[in-house]
């Protein structure tokens, strides 16, 4: 599919979904292709077949045009340059959220979150923590015992009850165990901060030149 071609398919997705989309960005160079508009929620769009195209300076400038703008970044691609981007699983690059068109359509037009990012290890889900804790302690089953259970270290399960997320394999493991769904979806849009890359927002380059003198 040629990039003009997903654009377009992109737009009409995000329209379909109920946002107001802009005109295709024309600025060079450009950080963006599209914004889109939903009630409360603005997203700034950057479309690509290869995500390995998006480099940190792109995504620097998305994230700082998003803390000007009160706006999510967002890159909708297809691929690396290895694989084909999974359903359902978000990814991110230089501290932005990436989704597939699928993934994107099932959050937008179904109201389907995803439940998968990616990370450096491999994939990943938010455990609920209280869920699992109550869960466990129905079932009068101890720290030790879960941990034995599940393959890890008693340390690693208490971790998960105060909040570490878990790899998908765990994830699967725990709700087979306790026979409940203990996972909580990606907030792509507010909460996507809270699993993305360790890159803080860099300083607009001007603020920062008139702090110097």
């Amino acid at each position: 599919m040629s990039r003009s071609a997903l654009v377009e398919n992109v737009t009409a997705m995000l329209s379909d979904a109920g946002f107001a989309v802009s005109e295709r960005c024309a600025i060079r160079p450009k950080s963006f292709d599209v914004a889109a508009r939903r009630g409360r929620d603005t997203i700034l769009v950057k479309i690509l077949g290869n995500i390995d195209a998006f480099d940190g300076q792109t995504g620097a400038e998305m994230r700082r045009l998003g803390e000007y703008l009160r706006a999510t970044p967002m890159v909708i691609g297809l691929r690396t340059r290895d694989e084909e981007l999974k359903p359902g699983v978000v990814y991110f690059r230089h501290g932005v959220p990436v989704l597939s068109p699928d993934t994107a359509m099932d959050l937008f037009v179904e109201e389907v979150p995803p439940l998968i990012y990616a990370a450096p290890g491999g994939l990943y889900v938010n455990i609920d923590s209280e869920i699992l804790a109550d869960a466990r302690e129905d079932r009068e089953w101890s720290l030790g015992k879960l941990a034995n259970e599940l393959g890890v270290s008693r340390r690693t399960v208490s971790k998960y009850e105060d909040g570490m997320d878990a790899s998908v394999e765990v994830a699967a493991k725990l709700e087979e165990l306790f026979e409940a769904p203990l996972t909580a979806p990606v907030d792509v849009i507010d909460g996507a901060d809270d699993v993305r890359d360790d890159e803080p927002t860099p300083e607009d380059p001007r603020r920062r030149t008139a702090r110097s003198h």
